[in-house]
């Protein structure tokens, strides 16, 4: 076993029992009870939009690159959607993290479309940043490598009082 990875894994469980199931230990994002109570408080408005990031092929990053390389990739994602919303979105958006490879986004309807956009943008042009250069251009990689899949939801689809009837 790698010592390295070892004392992140005590630390970040460490964390977790100190913050309890408020933020995620590793991109300091909301979860649990505090993303479910932002999240019903956005169903009762008209005009949001939840935007649904999630990483694909994570799984295989992190038994290629380790745990640190994994933690560091979900680190510099959770802080490029933060940056798109920041530059792109309005100030009452919210980002929380749903589970380990998916981030929930939630904003205005008019909004929707163009951080999607913006977010599959960034994310095209800086994820073969977190693969070694040696590994960037082999073929028996590119099927296992991280892509972005983003849906959406929002107000006009249905009447959502409760995060309960939400669809997965």
């Amino acid at each position: 076993f790698d010592i390295q990875e070892l004392r992140l894994r005590v630390r970040n469980a460490l964390s977790r029992t100190k913050l309890g199931t408020v933020t995620n230990p590793v991109t300091n994002l909301p979860e649990g009870a505090l993303l479910d109570e932002r999240l019903s408080e956005w169903l009762k408005k008209d005009n949001w939009a939840m935007l649904h990031i999630r990483l694909e092929n994570l799984d295989a990053f992190r038994e290629n690159y380790g745990f640190v390389a994994s933690d560091d990739v979900l680190k510099a994602i959770g802080l490029m959607i933060s940056a798109v919303m920041r530059d792109d979105g309005s100030l009452d958006d919210f980002l929380g993290q749903l589970g380990p490879t998916d981030f929930v986004l939630v904003t205005t309807f008019s909004l929707k479309v163009v951080l999607k956009d913006r977010i599959l943008s960034r994310m095209e042009q800086s994820l073969d940043y977190f693969y070694p250069l040696k590994d960037r251009g082999k073929a028996e990689l590119l099927s296992k490598r991280i892509t972005t899949k983003i849906g959406i939801l929002d107000a006009s689809q249905g009447s959502f009082q409760d995060l309960a009837v939400l669809p997965p």
